[in-house]
């Protein structure tokens, strides 16, 4: 029987050594599928398994198939919801003429805990666009929102000119959807060149306000209801102007709410931190603010992050002095 039983020479000279001739083989089968089998022995003695022993075991098997099958579905799920969130961002920001754009984007959690956050840059003939948002819940159903609302707001921008208008076209979308908890926040950006300075066009949908600093001071600019809510949700509108030495920032609230609840911080706290640094070079300012982020999580964020800042590009030298030639002539 020995002989029957083993599956080669390695196997045998195993019976062999740990002197078992009892043994049961119970089948690994979850919801329809057959996954392996398990083996139970009885080494260095001449027990039996009895038919008691032998209910046990197919009980237990089948609880270690089903185990073992939950584990595949949630490595599935985790694949899924990393793919989708890979489509929340653009692998970097895109290149836009005359500005200077640094973006820090950390997708928290593990599986399908990931979040909803995304941002996006487009650019246009004449600046671009710049999209910051967050979709309420976790996984990939928020994941797959947010991919939503991403390409969503790519389309529309190629037909409709003003943020606001946008955002509003979006919450309609959303109440749209067959989704009961289907909401976002956003603020969409649109930056037109002007000569040496930058129009903004800010609107702001129940989102983290964004701030806008110097050396002199900083200000905030939000406003709006949530995306999603209600049919006539509310689009607050900003309209400013970019001088070079300026620093237009925007976060997600996995920068707010980083760490415990006592260290958690006000948009006032933002816009203080990125007025302090705004002499910086602008991707150490983002990095800083992350590192502040990361600091007051004790080192693993719980939270989805998006820190973007836009700063208009100073013109070269030999740039400035071919306007100038231009004008004389």
């Amino acid at each position: 029987m020995i002989d029957k039983v083993s599956q080669g020479s390695e196997h045998l000279q195993l019976m062999k050594d740990a002197g078992y001739n009892s043994a049961v083989v119970v089948p690994l089968i979850a919801r329809g599928r057959t996954l392996g089998a398990l083996s139970f022995l009885h080494a260095h003695g001449d027990m039996r398994y009895d038919p008691g022993d032998l209910e046990f075991l197919s009980e237990l098997g089948e609880r270690a198939a089903l185990a073992l099958d939950n584990a595949r579905l949630y490595r599935e799920r985790d694949r899924i919801a990393k793919s989708l969130q890979l489509g929340l961002r653009p692998p970097q920001p895109a290149e836009v003429p005359g500005l200077d754009i640094s973006v820090v984007f950390e997708a928290a959690g593990e599986g399908i805990e990931v979040g909803g956050d995304l941002y996006d840059v487009l650019p246009v003939d004449d600046g671009c666009w710049i999209l910051v948002g967050d979709v309420a819940g976790k996984g990939s159903a928020a994941a797959g929102i947010s991919v939503a609302v991403r390409h969503s707001v790519r389309g529309l921008t190629r037909e409709i000119a003003e943020p606001d208008e946008v955002l509003r076209r979006v919450n309609e979308l959303l109440l749209a959807g067959e989704g009961l908890n289907d909401f976002a926040t956003a603020m969409l950006a649109r930056l037109r060149r002007d000569g040496s300075r930058w129009k903004l066009v800010l609107a702001s949908a129940g989102h983290p306000p964004a701030v806008l600093a110097n050396a002199t001071g900083a200000q905030l600019f939000g406003g709006g209801s949530v995306l999603g809510a209600w049919r006539e949700g509310k689009v607050e509108r900003h309209e400013r102007t970019l001088e070079q030495t300026d620093t237009l920032a925007l976060c997600t609230d996995g920068w707010l709410e980083a760490g415990p609840a006592p260290s958690h911080q006000g948009p006032e706290a933002f816009a203080e931190m990125t007025q302090a640094l705004s002499g910086l070079g602008l991707d150490e300012v983002t990095d800083r603010l992350r590192a502040d982020a990361v600091g007051r999580s004790s080192g693993t964020l719980r939270d989805d992050l998006v820190v973007l800042a836009v700063r208009p590009r100073a013109a070269s030298p030999r740039a400035a002095a071919t306007r100038g030639a231009g004008v004389d002539s």
